[in-house]
């Protein structure tokens, strides 16, 4: 009998909600499941309400509302001691690195997060590849549904077959539109 590994699940803490979506777009495509915070009470609230066996690792902002991620990154100690957790920020002065890394955290990854080294960070630091997912490599497909980014079946075919032939290239390219139209997550994939 042929079984199947969950995939590794991701919790993602980041209060912008473009960067949110960005991780979990970008972590989704490569067959990991991802859920969500806003905010540092958020992410305590699902490890202690029993998430932390659900999860893998936590992606953590710095900079939050009401509890920044230093703050949390302790909490989470607390909680979990041995919790993978990545710290993210913008702005990464030298000393709030070592603050983190004294606090515990297990790598500090600045934004804006490049995909590839973020999956080769997780990946070293599970010590393995995300589980196969099905549909896992239409993931973006399922955002942009979700977010209503076009119509139908057959833009979401021009679309594949424009962002195969795009990411394979260094062309630059123009995407245009009115706002909320899905421009950043276009461009991100």
């Amino acid at each position: 009998m042929l079984s199947v590994k969950k995939p590794e699940s991701i919790l993602v803490a980041e209060d912008d909600l473009e960067v949110r979506n960005y991780l979990d777009l970008y972590l989704r495509c490569r067959g990991y499941s991802v859920k969500h915070a806003e905010n540092g009470s958020e992410v305590i609230s699902q490890l202690r309400r029993g998430g932390a066996r659900g999860i893998s690792l936590v992606l953590l902002d710095i900079m939050m509302p009401s509890q920044d991620g230093i703050e949390t990154l302790r909490e989470i100690r607390r909680v979990d001691k041995d919790l993978p957790v990545f710290m993210l920020s913008g702005s990464s002065s030298p000393t709030t690195v070592v603050e983190a890394m004294k606090c515990g955290a297990n790598d500090f990854l600045e934004k804006p997060v490049v995909g590839e080294q973020l999956v080769d960070a997780i990946r070293r630091t599970l010590g393995s590849a995300p589980a196969p997912q099905e549909g896992s490599k239409n993931g973006w497909r399922e955002l942009a549904a979700a977010r209503n980014l076009g119509g139908g079946q057959s833009w979401i075919q021009k679309m594949d077959t424009l962002l195969s032939r795009v990411g394979a290239s260094d062309a630059p390219v123009l995407l245009n539109g009115e706002t909320g139209s899905g421009k950043e997550v276009l461009a991100r994939m």
